[in-house]
This record gives C-alpha cells, structure tokens and sequence, in this order.
C-alpha cells in the first residue's frame, strides 16, 4: 500500500531550483555585504537563502512528487508581489495581505502550497511583480510530497535479491554433495569388485578343483590358465611294453602318477608365485580408499 512521504529541497540545490537575472545567492562563506535584507542565517534553512528586488526576476523549481510548498521569508511591508505558475496553468499571487507585519521578518513563511497533483515531474515557476522601493522576495526552501510505495522502495528489492540469491547457493551447495555421494558410492563399489577377484587365486582353484561346478573363469590375459603351466604328459619307453605286461602296466601306471603329482605341484608353486604378483599389481592400480 502506498504511503505519502515528503523531502526538503534546499534553495542552493540544483538543478531542482533555478534563479535567474539579478537574484543574490546567500550562503555562511557568502554573507552578500552589500544586500539590504540581513536575515540571521541559523534561522533559515541549511544557512542559505537566495533574494531579489529586481522587477521581472524570474526562478523555478522542478520536482517529482504529487505536492509542494514553497517557503520564504516575509519582510513586512516590502516583501515583494510574486506570481505562481504550476506546470504551465493559471498563474497565481502571493496574497501580501495576509503577511504578518510583525515580527519584521517571519521565517519559514508558505509563499505557494500545491497538493492532490498526478504522481511525476512538475515545474513551478514565479516573477517578481512589484515595482515598491525597497521590496524584496526572499525564498527559502521546498517541501515536495509524494507516494512511497513498499513494494517498490530500494530496501524490499535488496530483501528480495538477498533471498533469491541464498536460495542459489544453497541449492547449489545440495546438488554438489549429492554428486560427491554418488561418485564416493561409485568407487567404493568398484574397489570391492576389484579386491574379491584375484586372477592367481582363481588359478589356484582351478587345478584344485577342475570339475567344480560355477568355478569362475579366469578373465586376466597376463596370469597363464592351469593348463598351459602343466607341461604335456611324458612318454614312457616302457609304456609299450607294459601293455603286453600285465605286471609292469600296473608298476608303469603308479610311477606315471607320481611323476603327474610331482608336475601339478610344481605348477601349483608357480600359480601362487604369479598370484603373489598379480596381486602387487591391482593394490598399486586401485583408487585410493575415501
């Protein structure tokens, strides 16, 4: 909901206001010595005043606001007649009657007063219109009006950007971590698989079980197969002739089963030689553990 909220515009501002022709700019560092008017400078605002007794002098001010009040000084008798115009209408005057004759000099006087305008950019104007000797315009000051809406004001749009940017962080942060779990999951379930299969064991398992059933097979090229580390089967001169010798088939049959013991032994000592190996080989290859 939109509320009313009013600012000062201080004479020496500008370009809000601008004086032309022979209007004397007042301020602390420049007293003007030589102005007939003497006003005591605490009592205006910010200490600077603008004046003139020039007929014809001509300012304005441009504001954005839906209402203004000018303020002057008044000096009595000879506060100069002014004209007002607003955005180019129907001119005004300064009602002189209604200046107090005393104090000599009343301060924060309301010279022109405008309200109920369309919210934007307005220009007020006025013209010294007094030929009386001694007569002076003194301006002040303006108080412009206008509509503050909350929605709109620069602290309800940092709140909203603040929130629309921690929310991005914080999804950002989420979506980063859940990455991170997924590829920790990933590499945890590969190292696992990697250590429970070890070519040299399944090697060995093979020549001591050649019949088990779901044995698995070995898939690493660089460990030999069981069969090819057993070397073929030695001829036996004598085989021969112990097939015509009942006897000497009998003593030929034990010693060829000896001699095939003694080969898969030494053909087991190699296998778990190679799997030693192999097994060096895959715990210097994995990933790290996490």
């Amino acid at each position: 909901m939109a509320t009313s909220a009013t600012t000062t515009i201080d004479d020496a501002q500008s370009p809000a206001f601008t004086f032309v022709s022979a209007w004397n700019a007042i301020t602390p560092s420049d007293p003007c010595a030589l102005c007939a008017l003497k006003l005591n400078s605490g009592d205006v605002n910010d200490g600077t005043w603008h004046d003139c007794s020039v007929n014809g002098s001509t300012a304005s001010l441009t504001f954005n606001g839906t209402g203004v009040v000018l303020y002057g000084v008044t000096n009595a008798a000879q506060t100069s007649a002014l004209t007002f115009i607003l955005d180019g209408g129907s001119s005004v005057d300064l009602n002189l009657s209604a200046i107090p004759q005393s104090p000599t000099n009343v301060y924060h006087y309301p010279f022109f007063n405008a309200s109920g305008l369309s919210s934007g950019t307005h220009t007020l104007s006025w013209t010294i219109e007094s030929s009386i000797v001694n007569a002076v315009a003194v301006i002040d000051y303006a108080v412009v009006s206008f509509d503050d809406s909350s929605s709109n004001s620069p602290t309800a749009q940092s709140s909203l950007s603040s929130k629309t940017i921690v929310g991005a962080v914080v999804g950002s942060i989420i979506g980063g971590l859940l990455i991170a779990a997924t590829i920790f999951l990933l590499l945890r379930r590969r190292r696992s698989q990697s250590k429970n299969f070890i070519p040299g064991i399944e090697a060995f398992r093979s020549v001591l079980y050649p019949r088990e059933k779901g044995a698995r097979i070995l898939e690493t090229s660089s460990v030999p197969s069981p069969q090819t580390l057993l070397p073929p089967p030695t001829q036996n001169p004598e085989e021969s002739t112990s097939s015509q010798n009942p006897a000497l088939e009998s003593s030929n049959t034990t010693n060829t089963t000896n001699t095939q013991m003694e080969q898969r032994i030494l053909s087991l000592e190699r296998i778990l030689r190679q799997a030693d190996t192999t097994e060096l080989l895959l715990d210097d290859t994995s990933p790290p553990p996490y």
